[in-house]
């Protein structure tokens, strides 16, 4: 009998259950602003690197030059595709990868000159421009990260990606490692799934973040404020009220009915959410914010409007845990 063989679509880079490592959520400091609002005539600039010829990366890679870490931050990049240097922190901590912060920031300025990760960051010109920088991958990076077997998103195009979705994604980064690090006993956490209703073609989502807890699902959608926004989210409320209009045949298989949180920038942001969600008849909806799933205020992150335009909070369960 002939044998098929396939290469498995496993990524240990996606599995919140391979992040065994511990991080004190409570001990991180809550910024005072989220650093992923957005900004009128906002650019991401990247910053230009010296091009290394191909046949001396090539023996780079081969000499070890590009070590075991900078291989699992390529990986990293590859799985979240836009990170910041603490995201990749957490995620070798969490990982029980050894590093230090010194050694990541070797790493991610020796992958930019391999031409491996692009390095950028947000401002209305190059004098005027946020302090943290953003990686993504490269073509080399994203080549090496094939071979490990970590599928990308990476397009030599990707400088051409909006602001306000590379922002998206980053607060989607931060949401999901702040559910793994919360200690809360998760049963599924995932990123970008699809999930449809069976008996609706229309009903078709892709939540940023999926994920159950003793079977109670939730559904985190974060939004930004870039070009027609209003627009866009309209057209992904309709397609989940569809969903939820037809949950007994939804594909993820779970008899409840999940709860939409709406990861908006800022309390102002949430309530023009709202206000276009009324008007598509889709109700009992959640909101958070950026900086609430930041420290020891992700215990208590979720809200909801009442009638009186009041915030009512929500608290999960704060987890005894030993970050010994």
């Amino acid at each position: 009998m002939k044998g098929v063989f396939t290469m498995s679509n496993y990524n240990p880079y996606t599995d919140f259950r391979t992040f065994t490592g511990k991080i004190d959520l409570m001990g991180e400091v809550v910024p005072v602003k989220s650093w992923f609002e957005t900004y009128p005539n906002e650019l991401c600039l990247y910053q230009e690197t010296e091009p290394m010829p191909y046949p001396a990366v090539i023996s780079h890679v081969a000499t070890n030059h590009i070590t075991p870490l900078d291989m699992h931050i390529i990986c990293i990049v590859a799985t979240l595709t836009f990170v910041t240097t603490k995201q990749i922190n957490d995620c070798l901590t969490m990982l029980e990868i050894p590093h230090s912060e010194t050694n990541v920031k070797s790493s991610v300025e020796r992958l930019a000159r391999h031409q491996m990760l692009r390095m950028s960051h947000f401002g209305v010109d190059a004098e005027h421009c946020c302090k943290f920088y953003v990686y993504s991958l490269n073509k080399n990076g994203a080549d090496i990260a094939k071979v490990r077997g970590i599928s990308s998103n990476f397009t030599p195009m990707q400088p051409a990606t909006a602001p306000a979705d590379m922002k998206r994604i980053l607060v989607q980064n931060q949401a999901w490692l702040s559910f793994i690090k919360s200690g809360l006993n998760l049963d599924y956490l995932k990123r970008s799934e699809i999930i449809t209703a069976k008996e609706e073609k229309t009903a078709v989502v892709r939540p940023s973040i999926a994920l159950s807890m003793d079977n109670d699902p939730l559904f985190i959608e974060i939004v930004r404020k870039g070009d027609f926004w209003e627009r866009y989210l309209i057209d992904k409320l309709i397609r989940y009220k569809a969903l939820f209009d037809n949950w007994a045949s939804n594909s993820w298989g779970i008899d409840n009915r999940p709860l939409l949180i709406l990861n908006g920038e800022n309390e102002e942001h949430n309530r023009r959410i709202l206000a276009l969600a009324s008007d598509v008849g889709l109700e009992d909806l959640y909101f958070t914010e950026d900086t609430l799933l930041c420290g020891s205020q992700f215990y208590h992150s979720i809200y909801q409007f009442h009638d009186n335009g009041q915030r009512e909070f929500f608290c999960f369960d704060q987890p005894t845990i030993d970050v010994a």
